[in-house]
């Protein structure tokens, strides 16, 4: 009997095991993430739509979200027990028709592409024709370029003067091994405001070089400022110095770039750094430039910017109604 009770013990503990299990995994919360984009028989002008309302409906559990300006966007709902758990998904977009769609399930990426609203124009109207816009604009942007030229070069002789053969006797400077009298000599070069030195280079062309030594020297990275010392425990040593004088400027370069454009949108990427984007264009005949500004406004276009994850930053212009590009 009381085998049978322990048999019968481990088997509902089992079982109660194996609910437990089940229903840790199944309380998960229900993740989805996808973009909006417009719908085109074409790919190449199926754009993505930001600002696209998207709601979310599972039960009793609902939310709400928006499309960022790539049209990307992600819902997340309480957590269920329930294993088959699917989600009703609504999106809206001003100037398109809405769209709902059902039978979502956890981790699925959704792709959802908005028709546009068909525009019907009146027989008879006194609204002007839209504008045209020439489709070879071309965006302008500055970024600050570092160069460096050469502007001259240093060829410099100095003497590191001393007499030979005189004992050290208790004297402030002394070879290095303490027995005769030397002269420590130092010079410092200065290539000027704005420059610097580069390939410096230091050699002892005369005297009686092997009992002298440069005992202080930058000329690995001497910048603006060459200082040097030499040691001298013999006759006088003559040493000579050379390097290249440079210049470094940072100065504003003009670049231009043409943007892709697919139905009523454009989109254009700028490399980091990059400021003061303007946009050039044929308005209705007439070459003008738009300075984008902080606010990104232009008369004939919406436009948004995104930071991506390598610092460049991703421009998108949809038009406003009465324009249109040729």
């Amino acid at each position: 009997m009381a085998i049978l009770i322990t048999l019968v013990g481990l088997g509902l503990a089992a079982a109660l095991a194996l609910v437990l299990v089940k229903r840790s995994r199944a309380f998960q919360p229900l993740h989805l993430s996808g973009v909006v984009l417009r719908a085109d028989s074409d790919p190449g002008k199926q754009v993505p739509l930001g600002g696209a309302e998207v709601r979310a409906a599972s039960g009793s559990s609902n939310a709400l979200t928006k499309s960022d300006a790539a049209g990307f966007f992600t819902i997340d709902l309480e957590p269920s027990w329930d294993r088959d758990r699917k989600v009703a998904l609504a999106f809206r977009h001003d100037g398109y028709e809405p769209l709902e769609s059902r039978g979502w399930r956890n981790g699925q990426i959704c792709i959802a592409r908005l028709l546009p609203v068909e525009r019907v124009k009146p027989v008879a109207s006194n609204r002007p024709a839209a504008v045209a816009i020439r489709s070879d604009v071309r965006v302008r942007y500055s970024i600050k370029t570092t160069t460096t030229t050469n502007v001259g070069s240093v060829a410099k002789a100095f003497e590191a003067p001393n007499r030979g053969l005189a004992p050290c006797g208790g004297a402030p400077v002394c070879s290095p091994d303490g027995k005769w009298r030397a002269t420590l000599n130092s010079q410092v070069f200065d290539a000027g405001s704005g420059n610097e030195f580069r390939n410096a280079r230091l050699s002892c062309i005369a005297g009686p070089c092997p009992f002298s030594k440069v005992t202080e020297e930058n000329l690995a990275q001497p910048g603006r400022i060459i200082r040097l010392s030499v040691l001298n425990w013999s006759d006088t040593v003559t040493y000579f110095l050379e390097a290249e004088v440079t210049h470094t400027a940072v100065a504003n370069m003009v670049r231009y770039l043409y943007p892709f454009i697919s139905g009523p949108a454009m989109n254009f990427t700028l490399p980091p750094g990059s400021e003061g984007p303007s946009v050039e264009a044929d308005l209705g005949g007439s070459e003008i430039v738009f300075p984008l500004g902080p606010a990104l406004r232009l008369s004939w276009a919406t436009c948004s910017a995104t930071r991506a994850a390598d610092h460049t930053t991703q421009f998108r212009c949809e038009l406003k109604d009465g324009y249109e590009f040729h």
